[in-house]
């Protein structure tokens, strides 16, 4: 069979932004999935559908993270967005994002992490004690979102006083770094949240030039002093960037791992009895409604895939969330099974751009669990969950939990 233009896949339609799609995305997802491997995502932007070519096109060296400066199809708008979205290590290629890389990693390193994770088993001690005495909390607003902005704050050197404002626009901070657009009202809070954050990070970055502390922004201003490879624009939003990453997807995973738990008794069950199967758990909780769904790219180059030609400057997604239902690659996807094992999902990307932050998420969310099958005997759901409406972010608004004490 010849090649035909992707422009053929007149059927194959995904739509992120339908509001009963952003809270169940995986019906459509296995409609689009099980009619080809390619989707239309938004007018100009093809979506990958089946685990394998994901991981075979998310390598392929024609197809860039890297998009053009004010390309409209992949930023919230023209205005802080836009500017940022050029400048993050996500978005970067090659010697670019190994440079960026190269200052950036070492701060979540299993060894440095390893330096804060008996304040986080403190802090959850804290939390669930505090749980204990009032017989529920909020996974999300008790937990989660504090929980994670305490801990990449330190990392990088935010003080205490900044945290809290950080965790009130979690919500519109998010929106900032969706790559789908999103209603005017939504798009100037998320701008706003934005321009705040980044003022906040340039003022502790040009702090730290004369007064250096053991964080990720000194060794940044460092970086600024004793090279010439980098700008304060370019630092300030890759640090800008490492905190919004550093809570939204723990933080994220953290509340849709006690709703799954909530919703699948045998699953919990399963846990209290084996508290060893938490890390397996917790893989499944990213497999099974992974925090981001979607990677993007460019293609730079002519890309013959199947009977399909993708264009150069077409905009091309990763649909990692489908990838992570496959049938093709997961027996019984679409069953929350903690013993999954192997469990290769696509949550933490994959290659040169796998997630810098893999490893502090992954300990803070075992804490997490652990700790929570070591205090409670068991724990219920009590009032409704409400989820954040975001294509691109599965997250929870709040996750209320009723404890039953040991």
């Amino acid at each position: 069979m010849g090649t035909s233009t992707a422009a053929n896949l007149t059927e194959q339609r995904y739509y992120p932004l339908d509001p009963q799609v952003m809270a169940d995305p995986y019906e459509e997802y296995q409609r689009v999935r099980e009619m080809g491997p390619l989707c239309w995502v938004a007018p100009a932007a093809l979506g990958v559908t089946r685990f394998d070519d994901i991981g075979k096109l998310i390598k392929d060296g024609r197809i860039v993270s890297s998009f053009p400066k004010d390309d409209p199809r992949f930023t919230l708008d023209s205005g802080p967005a836009a500017e940022l979205s050029q400048r993050i290590l996500l978005t970067r290629e090659t010697k670019n994002h190994q440079r960026l890389r190269g200052l950036i990693a070492p701060a979540f390193t299993p060894k440095r992490v390893a330096h804060v994770q008996d304040r986080i088993a403190q802090k959850v001690a804290s939390i669930y004690a505090r749980a204990a005495e009032q017989g529920e909390f909020d996974a999300v607003a008790d937990l989660g979102l504090p929980l994670t902005v305490a801990v990449v704050s330190e990392l990088l050197g935010i003080p205490d006083d900044a945290r809290d404002e950080i965790g009130q626009r979690a919500a519109l901070l998010s929106r900032a770094f969706t790559p789908f657009a999103m209603p005017e009202d939504n798009r100037e809070q998320a701008r706003d949240a934005l321009v705040w954050l980044r003022k906040l990070v340039h003022a502790l970055l040009l702090e730290r030039l004369d007064d250096p502390a053991e964080d990720l922004l000194t060794e940044m201003a460092k970086a600024l002093k004793t090279s010439d490879e980098f700008s304060v624009e370019e630092l300030v939003d890759n640090a800008v960037f490492v905190v919004f990453t550093g809570y939204e997807t723990t933080s994220s995973l953290i509340g849709t791992g006690f709703s799954l738990l909530l919703e699948h008794a045998d699953a919990r069950r399963t846990l209290w009895q084996n508290p060893d199967l938490v890390k397996s758990a917790i893989q499944e909780m990213l497999r099974y409604d992974a925090p981001s769904q979607f990677a993007a790219g460019i293609a730079q180059e002519r890309v013959e895939f199947y009977q399909h030609v993708i264009r150069p400057g077409r905009v091309v997604f990763f649909m990692l969330g489908s990838g992570n239902r496959d049938p093709r690659k997961f027996a019984h996807p679409d069953r929350f099974d903690i013993t999954r094992n192997p469990n290769p999902h696509l949550s933490f990307g994959t290659g040169a751009h796998r997630c810098v932050g893999a490893a502090l998420g992954l300990m803070e969310s075992e804490i997490v669990f652990r700790k929570l099958v070591e205090t409670f005997k068991d724990m219920q759901p009590v009032g409704g969950r409400i989820r954040q409406p975001n294509p691109s972010i599965r997250s929870y608004k709040q996750v209320p939990v009723s404890i039953i004490k040991r």
